[in-house]
């Protein structure tokens, strides 16, 4: 705990640190509510796949990323730590695109680092039967 002081006044202040990913709060008297299992998750949403089933979504570990529920179009995509998520995902129609994620640090907090995603735009990188690549 740490008293800072404010005209007359002192206020205390809980301390937070955060190592290996793990939090700890420096003061017993103060709980830090994380979730268990909490990834930073980023949204994509891909053209066409609103009108069209999503046939597969691929990423490479220890990336993740699954369909936001039937018919959305977005897929979510989690990393556990700093670093970039490469996906491809497959449509219905024959449709093929692929976009990257990036996961970076953009500070800590009391139940450990805050991450950033930065996502490109989804590429299609083939148009199935009948299209041109």
């Amino acid at each position: 705990m740490a008293w800072i002081r404010f005209g007359r006044t002192a206020v205390a202040v809980a301390v937070a640190v955060a190592a290996g990913g793990i939090a700890a709060c420096a003061s017993s008297q103060v709980t830090c509510p994380c979730p268990s299992g909490l990834r930073p998750v980023a949204m994509v949403a891909v053209p066409s796949a609103q009108t069209t089933t999503i046939d597969s979504i691929m990423t490479d570990t220890p990336c993740m990323a699954t369909e936001q529920g039937t018919g959305t179009g977005i897929v979510l995509v989690a990393r556990a730590n700093a670093g970039t998520c490469t996906v491809r995902v497959d449509l219905g129609n024959g449709n093929t695109y692929t976009f990257s994620v990036q996961f970076r640090v953009s500070g800590s907090g009391c139940c450990g680092d805050v991450f950033t995603a930065d996502a490109s735009v989804p590429e299609l990188v083939d148009a199935g039967m009948g299209g041109a690549d």
